[in-house]
């Protein structure tokens, strides 16, 4: 069979479909059948003539069906890419058995240890400045500011720290600075906070409010 005769089988195949697909469309649905003598391939391109005509007479539940499917991938993928986002460290806190301390420590989500970050000293002494600075005290990792009544420290959220404060009578609190989680510890006299960024662990406790000492964690953390 040549080229032409090729092409004017189809033509004659898909004129024939044409004409059985416009008698078939006048039928109900359960009354309509397939004729058995049409081959696999006529009786494939009637099948799919007729789900584009379904489609066109429904165009308006076809379109809602689309978008719920939209609605839906969006619902799911947004929650996935946050939590691929997150940052890779939670905060872990622990309170001995008689209430007296709690341990806050800041571990990484990964089986590895990250690289390593060089630390970079961000001082408190202008957010602190009504408080006189005693000295200073700074390693690769830690870095520590004691100032008359208040200490302060940064750490590098890579080394193995760890901060155990005194709960004894005192409030606990977990709250949120600048996005970032937090422990504050305090009463009527003295506070203490504990909360990190994106690289850093901090510590700043001394005879402060609760109120100035979140104040101060927030004016630092920017």
């Amino acid at each position: 069979m040549n080229e032409t005769e090729k092409y004017l089988l189809d033509a004659a195949i898909d004129l024939a479909v044409t004409k059985e697909f416009d008698e078939f469309t006048k039928l109900d649905a359960g009354d309509t059948e397939l004729p058995a003598a049409l081959d696999k391939r006529v009786r494939g391109i009637l099948r799919r003539k007729k789900f584009t005509q379904f489609c066109m007479d429904n165009i308006r539940v076809v379109a809602a069906a689309c978008l719920c499917i939209l609605v839906a991938g969006i619902g799911i993928g947004v929650p996935l890419y946050v939590e691929a986002t997150e940052n890779d460290y939670y905060m872990q806190t622990e309170q001995d058995m008689y209430r007296n301390s709690i341990s806050v420590q800041f571990l990484c989500k990964e089986e590895e240890a990250p690289a390593e970050k060089t630390l970079k000293p961000n001082s408190a002494a202008e957010v602190l400045e009504n408080f006189n600075l005693v000295r200073t005290y700074s390693t690769d990792s830690v870095y520590i500011e004691e100032y008359d009544g208040v200490r302060y420290e940064q750490t590098a959220l890579h080394a193995e720290g760890q901060y155990i404060l005194p709960t004894r009578d005192k409030s606990i609190r977990n709250i949120v600075i600048n996005d970032y989680m937090a422990v504050l510890v305090f009463d009527a006299g003295e506070a203490a906070i504990v909360w990190r960024d994106d690289a850093y662990s901090y510590l700043l406790e001394g005879r402060i409010s609760s109120d100035d000492a979140m104040r101060f964690a927030r004016l630092i953390c920017e």
